[in-house]
């Protein structure tokens, strides 16, 4: 650039550069914190003359312009105030820490990733820190200081004593008037400028070339010809683009939290040497084979195949701005598109076109590229979640007139970004600092972190042709710890289920066994009943191998008629007599089956022909001797239980008796049952888990009162009065319904132990019942074909919002794979594998199929079936169910999980439960639809609940509001059931103003738009509002209705109805501002210079 002419001494008034004001605006959205301080550390040993560097730096500020430059909002306007040498002093602050002995010189932390420097400074004899870690404390809180952007210098230096001769320098600039390079410029300039104070020279003269200001007024000089070819090349380039979903240890707050750490590690000399020879190979930079490799890191942990990441990119293009001090420095997407069989080789070389392309079209400032993209604001990064930063690292500072001086890391207070990988590059070594939000990370999580990279990173260096989806995650440590993790307690063989219920019967013969209504069977009764009625299912033909249905009403004879079944050798295959015929119809010719046990009643709604029968009621075998059980070998069939399937044929699962006798050890370890103990078994016959209820009691001498209601019918509060069960096992929308009935509710009270399966448990659902039983709660997970149960969580924590599946049980593996079948890292996604001794034999007579979902799987020790369940492991191991795979679907493009919407909107206090579905309107929109049980609210309260807590993509079009949720047979969401929405379509912008509230906001709109407001439901920023116009508007609502919004919460409610809405709740209880007030009103929340 040319060299700029001489601008006066005094003060000059410049519009701000876009990047000051995308800074200025997000630190209005949280003004007491220092968002954009930008820190430096420096050791200083050796004798040190304070005044000397006092004066020093203030010779620094006189230097460079930027250093005394404000930033003023006027007139709708940020504008830059440059103040003239005299008008600016710097002030040295000063602090004596050596209160006593301790570590003299500060360490440089642990390259390889363990503690950073102030855990290392240690402590003084009397345990007290030492001088040198509170120097550091001290630096912290000093980095946390906002500054007022006003009131230059935006520079703060403190020099802190740590020992004799030996200090710590502090100095803050504030990121709008510099950036990385601009702090080694500083640190050069105060240090000469310290030798020429102490040798008596005078300061040296400004530079010759253009300053801060000139450069700024020259970009935009340049940009002005290219701006709409850049915004064009900038709405291409990001069409569609969404946010990566990133593994967290917590949800997303609704309002961004930018508390921060930092952790650090070291890729080492061979890693680099390595990558350094692979990139020159592929003819691109280091710097660029980094930001590949944290991409792929990226693509692997969220398992999206387009990655979005921002990218620093200095401008400091022409050698004459190489000592400007200032904010030459623009942030860009770098967008890579990572296909499944991409390599890294291939990652290489795509990231290389991605980082070029935004540095050739990277003039155009960030909140250009926003605006370009088209993206939903928010008050967090709108674009990128993840910065990658690298930068060549100086050597060590000396000056023979000087103290020795060594440049620290400095503790990072604040997390602008989700994470952010900083890269510092030397001839031997790069080292790696990932800065990261404690709202959403914990530390353990950001060493996992790390030590993924450098996995990956090594086996990339080592097969760079290999797919990024065959490269290990993992580190050793971590496949050994998720190995031992994802297996359950081991199961020794046990007898099979009827031999276990013989030696009950054979001890307590007189004990009650079953029960239902007024009828009560003993054990004595129930075992010859099963005898001679299997005797008799062998003279029709029973037999190993041989399904036989079972089809009896919810009676006493239903235990009786499964454990026949069992006796005689044969399989039985359950289904519910209610069904309709035609559905029962192929269940009999699908199994193959050529005998039933049924009733007279229930005869029939089975097929006529073909299917010989015996009849409870009508053929009773007479007494006799006692007939022989007949015992099956481990993997002999022992049922199959009937699901429904995607191609409407249903499915036959196949369980083998061993797995039979392990759901027994499961339940074992669940909650011990015993002689004494009742379990009132409310489950259809053809939901899985019924075989929980109605025979693992009995094989501890526990009584079954089977239900003749069932769960939601007349008559189950009766038998919980009659009963008193200890143990109860129902989805979590049955207990809801429980829950609903004062007369039901109320028979919960005795249980001891209260069991939910089915769907997923939510933590309000929790808190429900724990005002209603005092039992133990405990949350099962597992699919039919792992026998019942997979995984177990006992006490689940009623404040979590959704409740975790826990771990698996006896004799299970389960784990979380991705689609190579390697274990996901703790945290992401992955589909649940399970394998142990519970696994299913496959589908009767579908061989295709059970070779598509049960297969070989190492990690889940060895046969595993595929459940199609997206989960995640947690740290502690315990596992977190995320939805079905298949529920996913893709809104607005970006991908969404209706679990994680419904659980945002049951933390609602008065919502007791939600659906949400996805439909697809007459003009082939995807949309979602929410369906809630709510008390007391409507659908805009809903709504805007919503808005606070998800991305706009994730809100549902509508809420729809039910007495109740329907259901299947089993007790689950029956969706089929949901009606259909009625969604108010309005034109954009909708009608005109129809409140007061709404009259006032949209005057308050025309004001600073500058033109009629639009209607009241058009969108802020599509109606032409940008940040500054929003922090004015802002302003006027506060003078209208102080204290009834915030800031931050204007890029939830960016329609005139959603903000007068807002500001008439929150301001009934709030005193009105002075009427007619204006914007001026608002004096305590601006700055004047």
């Amino acid at each position: 650039m040319d060299s700029a002419p001489a601008r006066e001494a005094a003060a000059e008034v410049l519009p701000a550069t876009s990047a000051q004001e995308r800074l200025w605006f997000e630190e209005q959205l949280d003004p007491d914190r220092a968002l954009y301080a930008v820190p430096c550390l420096l050791e200083l040993t050796g004798p040190l003359d304070r005044e000397a560097l006092a004066t020093a730096l203030t010779r620094l500020v006189a230097r460079h312009e930027a250093l005394r430059t404000g930033l003023l909002r006027q007139d709708g306007r940020l504008l830059q105030v440059v103040l003239g040498p005299d008008q600016v002093r710097a002030e040295l602050a000063y602090e004596d820490l050596d209160g006593g002995p301790g570590p003299a010189v500060l360490a440089d932390g642990d390259l390889g990733g363990g503690p950073g420097p102030a855990a290392q400074a240690g402590e003084d004899p009397g345990g007290r820190p030492g001088p040198t870690a509170r120097a550091l404390e001290r630096a912290e809180r000093e980095f946390r200081r906002p500054f007022a952007l006003a009131r230059p210098p935006l520079l703060r230096a403190l020099l802190l004593r740590t020992g004799a001769d030996r200090h710590v320098l502090v100095l803050t600039v504030h990121h709008t008037v510099c950036d990385g390079a601009s702090v080694a410029v500083l640190v050069d300039g105060l240090l000469g400028e310290y030798a020429r104070v102490r040798r008596g020279e005078p300061a040296a003269p400004p530079p010759d070339g253009p300053g801060f200001a000139d450069w700024a007024a020259w970009q935009e000089e340049r940009l002005v010809p290219e701006r709409e070819r850049l915004l064009a090349h900038w709405k291409r380039a990001l069409a569609g683009v969404t946010p990566l979903a990133l593994p967290t240890d917590r949800e997303r707050p609704a309002t961004p939290d930018h508390e921060g750490a930092v952790r650090h590690t070291a890729l080492g000399g061979a890693r680099l040497a390595a990558l350094r020879a692979l990139c020159r190979a592929e003819g691109v930079g280091s710097a660029t084979g980094l930001l590949a490799a944290v991409c792929a890191l990226l693509h692997r942990l969220s398992g999206q195949r387009d990655v979005c990441v921002g990218m620093p990119v200095s401008r400091r293009d022409d050698p004459a701005l190489a000592e400007v001090v200032g904010m030459l420095v623009n942030t860009v997407p770098v967008r890579v598109d990572l296909p499944g069989e991409t390599t890294f080789r291939e990652a290489l070389r795509r990231t290389g076109r991605a980082v070029a392309d935004a540095v050739a079209h990277g003039d155009l400032p960030f909140d250009e590229i926003v605006r370009a993209a088209d993206v939903p604001r928010g008050a967090d990064t709108p674009l990128f979640r993840v910065l990658v930063g690298h930068e060549r690292a100086g050597g060590p500072r000396a000056d023979n007139t000087g103290p020795a001086v060594r440049e620290l890391r400095p503790p990072f207070p604040t997390a602008r970004y989700d994470l952010s990988y900083y890269f510092t590059e030397d001839a031997d070594d790069a080292a790696l600092s990932v800065e990261y939000r404690t709202a959403l990370f914990d530390p353990d999580r950001v060493e996992r972190l790390l030590g993924h990279f450098r996995t990956l990173l090594t086996a990339a260096l080592a097969a760079p042709d290999r797919p990024l989806a065959e490269l290990p995650l993992l580190t050793p440590e971590e496949e050994r710890e998720t190995a031992g993790l994802a297996t359950g307690t081991r199961v020794e063989a046990r007898p099979p289920v009827t031999e276990q219920i013989a030696d009950r019967a054979r001890r307590t013969p007189d004990a009650v066994a079953v029960a239902c209504g007024d009828t009560q069977v003993t054990y004595a009764r129930l075992m010859d009943r099963v005898r001679r009625l299997a005797a008799r299912l062998r003279e029709l033909g029973a037999g190993p191998e041989r399904p036989v249905v079972v089809a009896v009403p919810r009676s006493a004879d239903l235990p009786v008629a499964l454990l026949a079944v069992l006796a005689s050798g044969s399989a039985f295959v359950p289904v519910d007599p209610g069904h309709p015929p035609a559905h029962l119809a192929r269940v009999c010719a699908d199994s193959g089956a050529r005998l039933a046990v049924t009733t007279t009643a229930a005869r029939p709604a089975l097929p006529q022909d073909g299917l010989r029968t015996l009849l409870l009621d009508a053929e009773e075998p007479p007494p006799g001797s006692p007939e022989p059980i007949a015992v099956p070998e481990p993997g002999q069939l022992a049922y199959v239980l009937y699901t429904s399937g995607s191609t409407g044929r249903p499915k036959g699962v196949m369980i083998e008796h061993r797995s039979l006798a392990g759901l027994m050890a499961v339940m074992d370890e669940v909650d011990p049952i015993g002689p004494g103990d009742t379990w009132l078994a409310t489950s259809s016959v053809t939901f899985d888990v019924c075989l929980a209820e109605l025979l693992w009691p009995l094989t501890r001498g526990a009584t079954v009162a089977v239900s003749a209601a069932g769960v939601g019918r007349p008559g189950l509060a009766a038998e919980l009065r009659r009963f008193a069960p200890t143990h109860l096992q129902v989805t979590p929308s049955a207990a809801r319904l429980l829950l609903a009935d004062r007369d039901t509710a109320a028979g919960l009270r005795g249980l001891r132990a209260l069991i939910l399966a089915g769907e997923p448990l939510t933590g309000p659902l929790v808190r429900e019942l724990a005002r209603a039983t005092d039992a133990r709660v405990h949350n099962l997970y597992g699919p039919t074909e792992a026998t019942v149960y997979a995984t177990h969580h006992a006490d689940p924590d009623p404040e979590q919002a959704a409740v975790p599946i826990g771990r698996p049980v006896a004799g299970a593996v389960v784990q979380v794979l991705d689609e190579r079948g390697r274990p996901c890292p703790p945290g992401v996604p992955g589909e649940l594998w399970i394998g142990g001794t519970g696994v299913a034999r496959g589908y009767l007579g579908q061989p295709e199929l059970t070779r598509q979902r049960f297969t070989d799987a190492p990690a889940a020790g060895g046969r595993a079936y595929r459940t199609g369940d997206l989960a995640r492991r947690r740290t502690d191991g315990v596992l977190e169910f995320l939805g079905r795979l298949d529920r996913q679907v893709k809104v607005r493009g970006v991908r969404v999980e209706p679990a994680q919407v419904e659980r945002a909107l049951e933390e609602h206090p008065r919502v007791r439960q939600a659906v949400v579905t996805p439909r697809t309107g007459p003009a082939g929109i995807t949309e979602l639809i929410a369906y809630a049980v709510p008390a007391g609210c409507d659908e805009a309260e809903l709504l805007a609940h919503l808005r606070a807590r998800l991305p706009q993509a994730m809100v549902p079009a509508a809420v729809v509001a039910l007495d109740r949720i329907p259901l299947t047979r089993n007790g689950k969401t029956d969706f089929a059931a949901l009606p259909e929405p009625t969604v108010r379509r309005s034109a954009p912008g909708d009608g005109p103003p129809r409140t007061d509230a709404q009259r006032a906001v949209a005057a308050l709109w025309a004001e600073v738009l500058g033109r009629p407001g639009p209607g009241t439901d058009a969108d802020f920023f599509a109606s032409g509002g940008d940040s500054l116009k929003l922090v004015a508007l802002y302003e006027r609502l506060e003078s209208r209705w102080p204290g009834a919004l915030r800031l931050a919460e204007l890029f939830d409610l960016t329609t005139v109805a959603a903000q007068a809405e807002a500001v008439e709740r929150r301001a009934r209880t709030a005193p009105a501002g002075p009427e007619g007030a204006g914007p001026e009103g608002a004096g305590a929340r601006r700055v004047e210079l």
